[in-house]
Formats: structure tokens, sequence, C-alpha cells
């Protein structure tokens, strides 16, 4: 096939843990896409999540990465103007809420005003060209705390958001809706907490092993009693797609899984999971300390994806525990993954080694 033939898909944050996941399936889609990633390779964009794809030889033809800052407005227009996309998604995000909490400005600066640039490029492009659509990946977290004996919330539930984190998340919300009067067209999902492979070793999971395979002591805040729905990262990119290609313009659809687990009942059960499969009498529960708790710390969240199921025909199909322990293994497989975020070889040697393997589709800006 032609690659002028192929549609053409933006994915902002493509470096990043769902971001990586989306890219690849793009490219490895029955129907193959040209993927432009842009990424401003911040501390959790990881050249290497790309690496795979950038070296296989069909993938690789089809996958251009710009290193771009997406508050940068005239340098994200350019872009628009070489490529235009038909899809852009946009993942790019500030995303730790203990990091929002003592710095919050950046959260402010990419979550919002990073919004609010993709956006006016993608309204921009699609009064020029007849067509381009912005599907924007929010958070359960908007909602605020759901009580205990709440229903999980439809997406229509005005809720409370509490930290630094999700208030940006819900503001960008808002950016996008100033916008839809003036012709964008964008569609936005809530997602619940995703696991899987590549992902930054600052969330819950790999935090958890990581410090377990190092014999080190695992932190839980407060009781570890929060609760939290978990779906697989495949279940979440299959979810964006569906969101993009059939949902409706300025319709929010929650994407959820509806499977809750405390965080200590989590952690708890990958301290046990990964001695069995370490074989190593050292990982035991005696590594877990209970810490003081986050400040404004949610107690549950819980959110209903039944409109997705109904107007997208997605669901969450992947068993939760099964991808649990597929997520342990490639961790404990992937040790070096992890070393070359500590030893921070992914922002040196990494970026060189995807330069090298895109070389002209490795865009300067």
């Amino acid at each position: 096939m032609a690659q002028q033939a192929l549609a053409t898909y933006f994915v902002t944050g493509g470096a990043g843990f769902i971001g990586s996941h989306l890219t690849r399936a793009l490219l490895t889609a029955q129907q193959p896409a040209r993927v432009v990633v842009l990424d401003a390779l911040s501390y959790a964009g990881n050249p290497e999540n790309l690496l795979d794809i950038a070296t296989d030889p069909y993938t690789a033809q089809l996958l251009y990465f710009a290193q771009v800052d997406v508050c940068d407005t005239d340098a994200v227009r350019a872009l628009f103007t070489r490529f235009k996309p038909r899809i852009v998604f946009h993942l790019a995000a500030e995303s730790h809420v203990d990091r929002s909490f003592a710095h919050p400005y950046p959260f402010k600066r990419t979550n919002v005003d990073g919004t609010h640039s993709i956006a006016t490029c993608v309204r921009e492009l699609a009064q020029s060209e007849g067509f381009c659509r912005m599907l924007h990946v929010s958070t359960d977290e908007v909602y605020g705390a759901i009580p205990a004996d709440h229903a999980p919330v439809f997406e229509t539930y005005a809720g409370a958001p509490t930290s630094p984190y999700s208030q940006s998340k819900l503001a960008a919300e808002k950016v996008i809706q100033a916008q839809l009067a003036q012709g964008l067209d964008a569609v936005i999902v809530r997602c619940c907490n995703a696991f899987g492979s590549h992902q930054f070793p600052e969330k819950l999971i790999p935090v958890v092993l990581s410090k377990a395979m190092n014999h080190q002591h695992i932190p839980v805040y407060g009781t570890g009693l929060q609760t939290r729905e978990w779906m697989y990262v495949a279940d979440h990119v299959k979810g964006i797609l569906a969101a993009a290609y059939h949902g409706s313009t300025a319709q929010v659809y929650n994407l959820s899984s509806g499977v809750e687990i405390t965080n200590l009942a989590l952690v708890t059960a990958l301290v046990d999971e990964l001695a069995v499969y370490m074989h190593d009498p050292a990982i035991s529960q005696s590594l877990i300390c209970h810490v003081g708790d986050r400040q404004h710390h949610d107690l549950r969240y819980a959110s209903n994806a039944s409109k997705a199921a109904q107007e997208l025909g997605w669901q969450a199909g992947s068993n939760v525990q099964e991808k649990l322990l597929d997520t342990l293994h490639w961790y404990a497989q992937h040790t070096s993954w992890l070393e070359h975020i500590a030893n921070k070889s992914y922002r040196t040697a990494a970026v060189q080694q995807l330069k090298h393997a895109l070389a002209s589709r490795w865009i300067d800006t």
C-alpha cells in the first residue's frame, strides 16, 4: 500500500505508558496508519518504549517522532500543516498525583495549556482541510471521591476533584468544551487506573514490583483501604480507539472495568505472587510498611462504563487477575528496563537509539 494512501494519526505523549501501547496498536492494526508521535520526552517519556516498533522493518516505515512540547503552539501547528492528521489522540499529560501537590505549575501548563494548544490546532486544521478529530484522554479522578455506598458514577456525575492533577484534567475538559462551539470535533474518555508493561515506575504496580525485587520497603499510604478500579492497558487502548472511531462529537465516555481492589490487597497479592515466581524467600509481606496518608487521599473511584458499551460496543474484556500476573512476569523479565530508568540512560542512550532507528523520520522542531 502506498504510504500516501494511509491515514495519518498523531499521538501526543506517545513515548509514555498508554501512549506507546496505543502507537503500537495503530501501527500493527489490520489497516495500519502512519503515526506521528509528539512527545517532549520529559521524565516519564521513555524512547525505549518505542524501540521495538522503530526497528521492525514494517512498522518503522510508518512511525515518525517529533520531540516537541505540546504547549509550543507554533511548533505543533507546523506539524499539523505538514502531516494533516485525521485523528489526534491527546495523551500528553503530567499525571503523578503526589508531584501535583509539590509542584502544581507543570500540571497546569501541560494539562491545561497544552490541551488548549492541541485543541486549537485540531480545530484550525478541520476548518482548512474539512476533517480532523481530537480524542482526549482524561481520568476518573475528575469525579473526586465516590462514597463507599454509592453506585459507580455515570458521565453526568458532578464530582469535586481534590488534587491539582485531577483539577487540571477537569480544566482541560473545559478547555475542549469551550472550543466545541467554534467547530472543534472532540471526544473525551475518562479512564480508570491502567496497568501493564512499560509503565513508569512511579505508579503503584511497578513501584511495588521494583522495590520487592530489590528487597526494599514498600510504602502503603495510610490504611491501604483506598479502592481503585484497575483495567489492563490493552482494554484502555481498545476503548480509546472505539471512542475515536465511533464516538459522537462532544460526548464523554467512561472507560472502566468494574474491578475494584483496595491498595493493600493489590500490594499484598503482588508481593505474594512475585515471591513465588522469583523463588525468593526474601520477598515477603514483611517488606510492606504503612506510611502517613497522602494529602486529600480519595477513598474510592468507581465509574460506570455502560454508555461506552451501548454507544461504542466496547467493554473491558481482559481478566484482571490473569493480566496482573502477566504484568508481574514482564517486569521480572525486564529488569534492565527498570535499571535504565534508575540510571537515567533512557534519557540519553535510548534517545540516540530511537533517532538512529528512525533516521529521517525523526523530526527536529
